[in-house]
């Protein structure tokens, strides 16, 4: 259950003919990259929690949501990471019409200009956890 994976270079779930994906979860492995996580060109719609708590993830550089068929996502939890920035975290562009929860607590986050929400079909996100972060101004959030 708890292991000690520091790298995985690459976790391809490219084409295949998956429609549903109950849980993904990483947590607990001391992940300092996830250099890439491709779920493109599947018949992927939804993923109900993709899960990478408990990491040590500093970037999320190819964590690819874009160009896919994937419009339900009902958790992303990022929580106890060490974010410093989410400009990796590619939300435009996509088919997602449902994050319902995006966990960003106990992270490094001092600022939220790179969280870009615009341009995308996303109509629902019930909860932005950014609790325990080094925040100092919430004036780069635009949720237009």
């Amino acid at each position: 259950m708890y292991n000690s994976l520091t790298t995985l270079a690459e976790l391809d779930l490219a084409y295949n003919s998956l429609t549903t994906l109950a849980e993904l979860d990483l947590t607990y492995n001391s992940l300092t990259t996830l250099a890439e996580l491709d779920l493109m060109y599947n018949s992927l719609t939804t993923l109900a929690e993709l899960d990478l708590t408990y990491n040590s993830l500093t970037t999320l550089a190819e964590l690819d949501l874009m160009y896919n068929s994937l419009t339900t996502l009902a958790e992303l939890d990022l929580t106890y990471n060490s974010l410093t920035t989410l400009a990796e975290l590619d939300l435009m562009y996509n088919s997602l019409t449902t994050l319902a929860e995006l966990d960003l607590m106990y992270n490094s986050l001092t600022t939220l200009a790179e969280l870009d929400l615009m341009y995308n079909s996303l109509t629902t996100l019930a909860e932005l956890d950014l609790m325990y972060n080094s925040l100092t101004t919430l004036a780069e959030l635009d949720l237009t």
